[in-house]
């Protein structure tokens, strides 16, 4: 009984670090872009936005954690140059919200023209530049500093939304986790030869991805084509959509098989995630829902522009949108 009482009791400790952790707004200011039409008022640090005629707060019963896949293989190599530690080929925003039992998936294409902090190869500011979002992530250490600057451009982004917590995956993590679950069953969006199975997949059919095969389904793209980048998004919802429904059953029955997923890919990531994070994301946040059905998936929208590279243009009116819908609550 007293070791019962002493797990409870630490579970309950977690869970209120973790929560006070992923509800810190006091700090965060939101600044609307310009380009932004139909704004009226923006009040109170930007928590209180009159826009077309409603007013909305910020939701402070809202956390996120922000999800990188990089393209690289040997994430657990120390002591990286600056620019030698990948981009961040794959950005969504996992968005909870912990008062209604919903979470949405936000994913941001990684040639989002966007603000990105400069450093040299020793690590020194030089300056800001805009550019693919994806390049965020190549000005850092390959680990946590490169996390830390896609989080900053990331933040840029979103008017200034405050975003704490990340994950990162190099392309092990994904084949361990595809694994993990027995393999990914989904119906191919494109045709191409696997060499897992030896032969063309063709598109429409149905197939279960295995290892380094999840990888090349969710990754491969023509890059002749301007908008690729796209297509691949939608394979990587596919992915994901197809992964939440083979785990979810095992979840729901015991929480703890999150965290013995995460240490099957610990190598392969890089995380502020604590402990406490944790166990109030897989006891609170996520434990309400009842199916991996009711996650929701929302593209931030855009258009593609032909530059030097792809350059995904945001729509700012859009985003204002998007913005109010998952994180603000509408109150007139």
């Amino acid at each position: 009984a007293t070791l019962l009482i002493v797990c409870v009791s630490t579970i309950m400790i977690f869970n209120q670090v973790g929560k006070s952790a992923m509800h810190n707004y006091e700090d965060m200011t939101i600044e609307p872009s310009p380009e932004v039409s139909d704004i009226e008022s923006v009040d109170n640090s930007g928590k209180t936005i009159t826009y077309k005629g409603s007013t909305y707060t910020f939701n402070e019963e809202v956390t996120t954690v922000v999800l990188m896949g990089v393209d690289i293989k040997d994430f657990e190599f120390p002591d990286r140059a600056v620019g030698e530690g990948g981009q961040a080929d794959a950005i969504y925003i996992a968005v909870i919200d912990t008062n209604k039992d919903k979470v949405t998936i936000l994913g941001v294409s990684r040639d989002t023209m966007v603000d990105v902090n400069v450093y040299n190869t020793d690590g020194g500011f030089v300056n800001t530049e805009n550019m693919q979002l994806c390049l965020s992530y190549a000005y850092g250490d390959g680990k946590h500093t490169s996390c830390e600057n896609t989080i900053v451009s990331l933040e840029r982004l979103f008017y200034g939304m405050q975003f704490d917590t990340y994950f990162s995956i190099d392309t092990r993590a994904l084949e361990a986790l595809t694994d993990a679950v027995g393999g990914v069953d989904i119906v191919s969006g494109i045709e191409y030869y696997s060499s897992y199975y030896g032969r063309t997949i063709y598109k429409g059919e149905s197939i279960t991805l295995h290892g380094a095969e999840a990888t090349g389904y969710v990754r491969s793209r023509n890059i002749g084509e301007l908008d690729s980048n796209n297509d691949r998004m939608t394979r990587q919802k596919q992915f994901m959509t197809a992964f939440l429904k083979q785990m979810w059953p095992s979840v729901k029955k015991d929480p703890s098989v999150i965290s013995d997923l995460y240490s099957g890919i610990t190598a392969y990531s890089t995380t502020n995630l604590t402990t406490s994070k944790m166990t109030y994301l897989a006891t609170t946040a996520i434990s309400g829902l009842e199916s991996y059905k009711e996650i929701e998936f929302v593209n931030v929208a855009g258009k593609v522009n032909k530059g030097e590279y792809a350059e995904f243009i945001v729509d700012q009116d859009a985003l204002m949108q998007t913005m109010l819908d998952i994180f603000y609550v509408k109150v007139s």
